[in-house]
């Protein structure tokens, strides 16, 4: 049962150590920094429970739990970080807004806003004269999730004029 103490430790320590980065100033893309420190984290775990267990069944059932929790966390702080309700709650949590006030807080042109500026700090976009452009690091994920698009069979999704910002693809 040490492996189980032993993920859930390097989990712990990994959630620790990628709070802290998030804390500082320039601490850039939160789920580049996950990764990261998650990688760190997971390589440590298997240098540890390959030392005691070497390749058998304890050390896979550690990696695996580790990675599981790592991945649970990286969709628990990306969803808070995107959902309309989370954002909504956060926003109330420290005033009553009437429905007038949270239309400001939260309209949709202020969400489009946010998530603008989310990608251009994550280096995904840049404001060019024009409009937004995807950067060299966006058409390359872009490309991802087109082969990963293709791969499951999923239809394109039908494209959306946005009327509250313009955006160029080129």
């Amino acid at each position: 049962m040490m492996w189980a103490v032993a993920a859930i430790l390097a989990f712990a320590g990994t959630v620790l150590i990628h709070s802290l980065l998030c804390r500082l100033p320039l601490s850039g893309n939160r789920v580049v920094s996950a990764l990261g420190v998650g990688t760190l984290g997971g390589l440590a775990l298997i240098v540890e429970l390959t030392s005691h267990y070497g390749m058998h069944m304890q050390t896979w059932a550690g990696i695996l739990l580790y990675a599981f929790a790592c991945e649970f966390y990286i969709f628990v702080f990306t969803f808070v970080g995107s959902s309309i309700s989370a954002g909504l709650l956060l926003t109330l949590r420290h005033e009553s807004l009437t429905e007038k006030g949270l239309d400001a807080a939260c309209s949709s042109r202020r969400m489009l806003e946010r998530r603008l500026e989310d990608l251009v700090r994550a280096g995904l976009l840049v404001a060019g004269r024009d409009g937004y452009i995807p950067t060299r690091r966006a058409r390359l994920m872009l490309a991802a999730f087109e082969v990963l698009r293709r791969f499951f069979h999923r239809e394109r999704h039908r494209k959306q004029e946005w009327s509250s910002a313009k955006v160029r693809t080129h």
